[in-house]
């Protein structure tokens, strides 16, 4: 984990965020991230024993403040790195452009491109294609219909158990992939 951050100007430096986060997984206690280095008023306090729970909601709200730091300490992170992606994708683009040699080779691929799609137009346009072709998007369709139904038993599965393996029809034990993602930014 790179925990090489920017410092966040709405911490106070002697109250600095975390350096390392692990997870409570004590079963009778819900689950939350909580830091496993942080420092308090220039004091080094190690938080990896503590258990953070409903009983104790000091360290709770320690532990969430802390997070919500880094996370948003990511964010910017992951911004500012999205960005200069962006910029070096197009200076790439920009090289390519200035290539004659890549320019020809670019106008001879649009070319055949044309024809192959003027050839899928011609086979997709017969009556046994069409027949394919619902029944390949019907299929799709199901099959994106039952991973999403199963995808929301297995996070209430996992809600409840509290475990990231399940056994399948065939008594193979399957892991389960637990993700979160957060949204794009809202333009107002």
């Amino acid at each position: 984990m790179n925990n090489n951050l920017p410092q966040d100007p709405t911490i106070n430096p002697s109250e600095e965020a975390l350096t390392d986060t692990t997870l409570d997984t004590n079963k009778d206690a819900h689950m939350y991230a909580v830091p496993a280095t942080a420092y308090v008023n220039s004091e080094v306090v190690d938080t990896k024993d503590d258990i953070y729970n409903e009983s104790n909601p000091e360290d709770t709200t320690f532990a969430l403040t802390a997070l919500e730091n880094v996370i948003r300490q990511r964010l910017g992170i992951i911004e500012k790195s999205q960005q200069e992606i962006a910029e070096l994708g197009q200076q790439l683009k920009d090289i390519m452009a200035n290539s004659e040699e890549y320019y020809k080779a670019e106008k001879v691929a649009k070319e055949a491109m044309k024809i192959k799609k003027q050839i899928k137009a011609t086979i997709m346009g017969t009556q046994e294609a069409k027949t394919l072709q619902g029944k390949f998007d019907e299929a799709r369709e199901m099959l994106k219909d039952q991973e999403n139904s199963l995808s929301e038993m297995l996070l209430e599965y996992y809600e409840t158990m509290h475990v990231k393996e399940i056994d399948d029809g065939e008594g193979q034990t399957r892991d389960l992939i637990v993700r979160v993602k957060i949204a794009p930014k809202k333009f107002k």
